[in-house]
């Protein structure tokens, strides 16, 4: 079976380079290729805006633990409080049994928990709605059930603090990397466009959709260019 040549039509190229240059430079940016890397750039900042906002699923199946063993120690730990006339610290298991149902509001979307449950919540604490604000909840959420000092709460109160700080470390990521990409000119979009377009099909494949935002100097991993 013959190759098929890589030049048009089956001939070879006479073409002077420069001539050939522009005419593949016409080809590539052309107006759909143009408005598909606008909607490729469309899509991947709202993912990146849902990400901060949502979280990635990950995270939220740990917070989603922690909210669980928040409410368990919790419960326990406010009848052992009562039976034994601790009534300050069965107090402190009020306000943390609170804490871990809203966690699991916040995170349990796959809970039968009513969707203006957590639209109530959002609309009076609006820094909620963001992955780093529910780190900041969930750290302080932590330390106030580490003071209780039982074993119990150590570990989950612990784990709270651990999935805190990993919430606001991966919100502020999300955040940067979505200001970068919006600091992105449509110029240097095209460009870098039609370089990750090896086939010119006027699409992008996810290795090289990833492949272009390195070279614009936006490094995202595979979750977060699905």
């Amino acid at each position: 079976m013959e190759s098929t040549p890589l030049t048009g039509g089956g001939r070879s190229s006479t073409k002077d380079p420069v001539a050939a240059a522009q005419d593949l430079a016409g080809k590539v940016l052309t107006k759909e290729n143009a408005e598909t890397a606008g909607l490729f750039l469309k899509e991947q900042t709202l993912h990146l805006t849902q990400m901060a906002s949502n979280g990635d699923l990950s995270l939220r199946l740990l917070a989603m633990l922690g909210g669980l063993a928040m409410v368990a120690t919790s419960v326990m730990g406010f009848l052992g409080h009562v039976l034994t006339l601790a009534f300050v610290k069965a107090v402190i298991d009020m306000y943390t049994l609170f804490l871990g149902m809203v966690v699991l509001v916040l995170e349990g979307r796959q809970l039968p928990f009513p969707p203006s449950l957590e639209q109530g919540i959002t609309k009076y604490a609006l820094f909620l709605k963001f992955v780093w604000g529910r780190g900041c909840l969930y750290f302080v959420a932590g330390t106030l059930q580490l003071a209780q000092h039982s074993l119990f709460d150590l570990v989950s109160g612990g784990f709270m603090c651990f999935v805190g700080v990993t919430y606001i470390i991966v919100g502020q990521q999300t955040a940067q990397k979505l200001a970068e990409l919006r600091n992105t000119s449509e110029e240097t979009l095209k460009s870098k466009f039609a370089e990750a377009d090896l086939e010119r099909s006027g699409t992008l494949t996810q290795s090289q959709f990833q492949n272009m935002t390195r070279s614009i100097g936006v490094k995202l991993n595979l979750r977060e260019t699905e």
